[in-house]
């Protein structure tokens, strides 16, 4: 899989912000949020990797059915979408946590921008 460094991520956005004032049309802000989505799709291995190392944990749009109401269900193992507030709440949870406020300037700045590319990754799955 291709992936791209996050130090890249400020270019790119930089590129789409261009491109998206020079539109005239609605077609043509959709052509260019789709290319920037499949852009930032490149960052997704590296903005997991950084968040599992950091934080010793994962942020996915969705979550496994477990336990009773799995069973109940009938979805044990399954995987479904979470709502757009539960994975926002997940987010949150990363910002303020003990972790995040003791990183340094850099740190932050690089957590700050996996976060953007899973905000807007997944903002319109959701």
């Amino acid at each position: 899989m291709l992936s791209k460094p996050l130090t890249e991520l400020e270019n790119d956005i930089k590129t789409y912000e261009e491109k998206l004032t020079g539109c005239q049309s609605e077609e043509e802000k959709n052509k260019f949020k789709k290319e920037f989505l499949n852009t930032l799709r490149l960052y997704l291995a590296q903005v997991n990797n950084l968040i599992k190392e950091i934080f010793k944990t994962e942020i996915s749009p969705f979550k496994k059915g477990t336990g009773y109401d799995a069973l109940y269900n009938n979805n044990v193992g399954s995987f479904t979408k979470k709502t757009k507030e539960e994975f926002l709440k997940e987010i949150d949870n990363i910002i303020q946590s003990e972790i995040y406020i003791t990183l340094d300037e850099s740190n932050k700045k690089a957590i700050d921008n996996a976060l953007y590319v899973l905000k807007t990754y997944y903002e319109d799955s959701l």
